[in-house]
């Protein structure tokens, strides 16, 4: 046995373990063990890596009753190896007992309770390894490691890099540097380091997992999506994974692909807080008015954890979308009070605001978003939209036309610029715009046709109005301001009768201002039912809401003056010459007027004032004037001014002027005026002109 002793020993100095184990084999099969051959058949074996056959030749001295540090040790060593760490740790902490307390132990149990996630512990046994002497990179790499699992990460990083300079790093220690740095946010040199793990050869679901945590972080989204994959490939299939695809899928508004895999986590199990945050803002994205499906996951988050600012934001963009403006402002106005102060905040702040009707308040909060230089499309048609709403015209129309000049040419922003610019009178550019947005639209609505229609009365164009008002008419049912149009435009037509229809409709319907009144009025006068008239002409008037336009005035004027009442005619022709002196036509019916009083003196002034301010009309006034006055010379020369200098040609001018020139015995001139009349009433013309002639051609006989 002495000789076998010598002769293992002599080839164990050599590390001739294969020579020395098939010594001590070939002497097992001979019968010949002891306690010696088992403990050195055992140590060899662990040394060849073959640890069950090593355990079990030491688990044979163990049952001879030895025990020994040196067995616990290498019977721990090898469960160590074999993965048994807590049976290792066992035998370890035995052989201490036992005295044994060097660099060697120390590390071993460090390692091994590193294995069992007793970090703390393990770190305590790694730094008495190093008291004892221990100085080589393996103890730094290991005392960063567990550090890191500790959240210790910047100790962690110190062994590290220590154990970095003592040789070239691998890409294991890389991997370790880079996943501390960016547990630290050093998300740059984090992702440098592990890239360099990954060119070292390193290629599996932990390396890409945390590369791809790390570029996320750095909003480099695409990169991220391109290791996340590969994790993926290689066989992560968890939550975690599934997750981090679903969220930077989110980032690049790729929500379908986001939803794929969200949808997996849900069904996974997951219900924390930051996944119902999250698969609730990609549905709340995605198409297809799915904005209650994703409050319920918002809602679902908020129950785990207090609303903070970002999920009070996103609870109100979706209630916001639903219409629910009020209940949106009360979520978005607590964010702003948890201290969210950005743009994007007061931007739709003030998109919910303006919805609720609410448009000085709106542009409070778009004033706090806007950006001067850098104006968007969409901040100025909101600044416009509601600068409307509060009778900004002008101001609105600016921001519009800024949002065209951005890029902004939609059928919206040409509606919303003609609809302001119809309301400062600028109708021929509003129609342009409106025209423009029909044209744009593939289905136009009534209230586009509306406007359309409106603005065409406006320009006198009524024909046109109606056709438009009419499309509106048959796409939805008319209101009492679509009726009032519709007989408006009708009545400018002399379509007085079915005028009158549309007019009454709108008044079942509610409407009693000054406006439709004072229509319904005018209406009824020139059908010359000028009692009715005046009942609802006065009611206009009456009106309290509206001060008296100078053409209401007009309109009972006039009516006064049918129905025989020239005083107060004459009251309120008087009325419109204090609100404007110019008015020529109301000159001449206050001349008219005065007339039919007998104040001729005073009329011929009015007759005079109003030719001043006005040539055309004038001219015939005064000469209608003159002629009822008796003085046939002076009607004859403003009616032949009608003629000459007006350009005036009809029937009813040249039979005017032949009857005054008749009167006054010039016949040449009389005869020469019905034969006009004559010819411009052509086959129409009347036996009344054909007497005249006849009678003049025989007198100048």
């Amino acid at each position: 046995m002495e000789d076998l002793k010598n002769r293992v020993d002599e080839l164990l100095e050599n590390q001739e373990y294969d020579k020395a184990l098939e010594l001590l084999t070939e002497n097992e099969m001979n019968g010949e063990t002891d306690t010696w051959t088992n403990s050195t058949t055992g140590w060899i074996l662990g040394k060849l890596g073959r640890r069950e056959e090593a355990l079990e030749y030491l688990r044979k001295v163990e049952g001879e009753g030895e025990e020994s540090s040196w067995l616990c040790c290498e019977i721990g060593w090898n469960l160590g190896a074999l993965g048994k760490s807590k049976e290792a740790v066992y035998y370890l902490n035995r052989a201490k007992e036992l005295g044994r307390d060097d660099i060697w132990i120390n590390s071993e149990l460090g390692w091994n309770m590193g294995r069992l996630d007793r970090n703390e512990e393990a770190v305590y046994y790694l730094n008495r390894a190093k008291e004892l002497g221990r100085d080589d990179n393996w103890i730094f790499e290991e005392l960063g490691w567990n550090l890191g699992i500790l959240k210790k990460y910047e100790e962690a990083l110190e062994n590290l890099v220590i154990s970095e300079k003592m040789k070239e790093p691998d890409a294991w220690t890389n991997s370790q540097i880079g996943w501390n740095l960016g547990k630290m946010d050093r998300d740059e040199e984090a992702v440098n380091y592990l890239k360099k793990a990954v060119e070292q050869g390193r290629e599996d679901t932990w390396v890409f997992s945390t590369l791809a945590w790390n570029l996320g972080k750095l909003d480099r989204t695409e990169e991220a999506l391109e290791y996340l994959l590969k994790a993926k490939e290689l066989g992560r299939d968890d939550e975690w994974i599934n997750s981090e695809i679903g969220w930077n899928y989110d980032r690049i508004d790729k929500y379908d692909e986001a939803y794929k895999y969200l949808k997996k986590v849900e069904d996974m199990g997951r219900n924390d807080a930051w996944f119902f945050r999250e698969y609730g803002w990609c549905i709340g994205r995605l198409e297809g008015d799915r904005e209650e499906e994703a409050l319920k996951y918002l809602l679902k988050a908020e129950e785990l954890e207090k609303a903070d600012s970002w999920l009070n934001t996103e609870i109100g963009w979706n209630l916001g979308k639903l219409g629910k403006y009020t209940e949106a402002l009360e979520r978005l106005k607590k964010a702003e009070e948890q201290g969210d102060s950005s743009k994007w905040l007061y931007r739709e702040i003030a998109w919910n605001l303006g919805r609720a009707k609410k448009p000085k308040e709106a542009l409070e909060y778009l004033r706090k978003a806007e950006d001067k230089e850098n104006l968007t499309p969409w901040i100025c048609t909101e600044f416009a939209w509601n600068l409307g709403k509060l009778g900004e015209t002008e101001e609105a129309i600016l921001y519009l036309k800024k949002a065209k000049e951005l890029g902004r040419d939609d059928p919206w922003v040409n509606r919303e610029l003609g609809w302001n610019l119809g309301k400062l009178e600028k109708y021929k550019e509003a129609l342009e715009c409106l025209k423009k947005a029909e044209e744009m639209e593939e289905n136009s609505d009534a209230w586009l046709y509306r406007e359309i229609g409106w603005n065409l009365g406006m320009l006198d164009e009524f024909e046109k109005a109606l056709e438009y008002l009419r499309k509106a008419e048959e796409m939805e049912e008319a209101d009492d301001w679509l009726n009032s149009q519709i007989g408006w435009n009708l009545g400018e037509q002399d379509k007085y009768v079915e005028a009158m229809i549309y007019i009454e409709r709108a008044m079942k319907q509610g409407r009693n201002d000054s406006w439709i009144n004072g229509e319904y009025g005018w209406l009824l006068t020139k059908l010359g039912k000028h009692t009715e008239a005046l009942e609802y002409l006065k009611k206009a008037e009456e009106d309290k809401e509206k001060e008296p336009s100078n053409w209401l005035l007009e309109q009972l004027g006039d009516v006064y003056k049918e129905i025989g009442n020239y005083d107060t005619a004459l009251e309120y022709y008087k009325k419109i010459e204090e609100n404007d002196s110019e008015d020529s036509t109301n000159l001449s019916n206050i001349a008219d007027i005065l007339t039919k009083l007998g104040r001729r003196e005073e009329a011929a002034e009015y007759y005079k004032k109003s030719k001043k301010k006005n040539g055309k009309v004038e001219n015939y006034s005064i000469a209608a004037n003159y002629e009822k006055m008796g003085d046939y010379e002076n009607a004859a020369k403003y009616y032949f001014k009608v003629i000459t200098e007006e350009n005036r040609r009809d029937t009813w001018i040249y039979k005017k002027a032949g009857a005054v020139f008749k009167k006054i015995g010039k016949y040449v001139e009389a005869l020469d005026c019905y034969k006009k009349a004559k010819e411009f009433n052509g086959k129409n013309s009347s036996k009344e002109i054909d007497a005249e002639i006849a009678w003049l051609e025989r007198k100048m006989k």
